[in-house]
């Protein structure tokens, strides 16, 4: 499962044991034996960015940054895995120009030659703040595969898995039932073993958290391969990557999905000449 990043807040709330996290790396015989090596200058100035210590770009070239940030990203996954001691925080250069959902992102978390230096809490260390985290992450990961074993079941109508993610009594739910049914009525399925259809978590933010509720903004892509049983052929696609709005509440001990929103289709095409509803997938 993915590392779920540090808001401006939240590193701000943590920002005394980060700096002491960063401190360490810095201090490392890997990092200090050549201290003054552009890359770990450049690593520093993204940390000092990031921390409002510093302001402006590292002096060089675009291709030069490049190179630093995979020497950086490089060395600190060998120390993130080497080192014996938990670690707490996680360091992580991104290129905002390919951070996933950057539009969902803060458009005011700082960036230093085009890159994000993330912080991510160590997931086998969390504390009350990211275990809440980390099981909204969890649900939605649970709520993508409900979903989709809800449209492979098809021709049969299995709800017990969707039911146990989403509020039964909110939009999501009923919108994929609803989509189920009319599928089952066109006699469109996705089961089999040479279809291909799939779906996979790309990237994932946490937005505003309660002790009831919750929004979650995804990146998802979803293929589905809607095969005609009657006509004997491959009726529709829909193959998109989705940039989704979630609604959780906290029910009966659990986050549940209450709404789901995204845009309609922009690449889905029917492989016949027939019109989809709008959504439809």
């Amino acid at each position: 499962m993915m590392s779920v990043y540090l808001t401006k807040k939240e590193i701000e709330h943590y920002r005394p044991e980060i700096e002491e996290e960063f401190k360490t790396i810095i201090r490392h015989p890997w990092f200090s034996a050549r201290e003054n090596a552009r890359q770990w200058q450049f690593f520093k100035r993204c940390f000092n960015v990031l921390t409002g210590e510093d302001t402006g770009d590292f002096e060089c070239s675009e291709k030069q940054a490049i190179y630093y940030k995979y020497e950086v990203n490089d060395r600190l996954q060998r120390y993130y895995l080497a080192f014996g001691k938990p670690i707490k925080f996680i360091f992580h250069l991104i290129n905002e120009k390919k951070a996933g959902i950057s539009d969902y992102d803060e458009p005011d978390y700082p960036s230093c030659n085009n890159y994000k230096l993330r912080v991510s809490y160590n997931k086998h260390l969390p504390d009350a703040v990211q275990e809440k985290k980390l099981l909204i992450e969890k649900t939605i990961a649970e709520a993508m595969d409900a979903e989709f074993d809800a449209y492979q079941a098809l021709p049969e109508l299995e709800f017990a898995r969707l039911a146990a993610i989403f509020d039964t009594n909110g939009s999501a739910y009923k919108e994929i039932v609803n989509r189920v049914k009319k599928h089952k009525k066109r006699k469109w399925i996705i089961r089999g073993d040479t279809n291909p259809s799939t779906k996979r978590l790309i990237d994932i933010r946490i937005g505003s958290l309660s002790e009831t509720r919750a929004e979650v903004r995804t990146s998802e892509y979803w293929l589905l391969m809607w095969w005609s049983v009657e006509e004997k052929k491959y009726a529709h696609t829909y193959k998109e990557m989705n940039r989704q709005r979630y609604y959780l509440i906290w029910k009966d001990g659990r986050w549940l999905v209450q709404e789901n929103i995204y845009g309609k289709p922009k690449t889905s095409t029917p492989r016949r000449n027939i019109r989809a509803p709008r959504g439809d997938q």
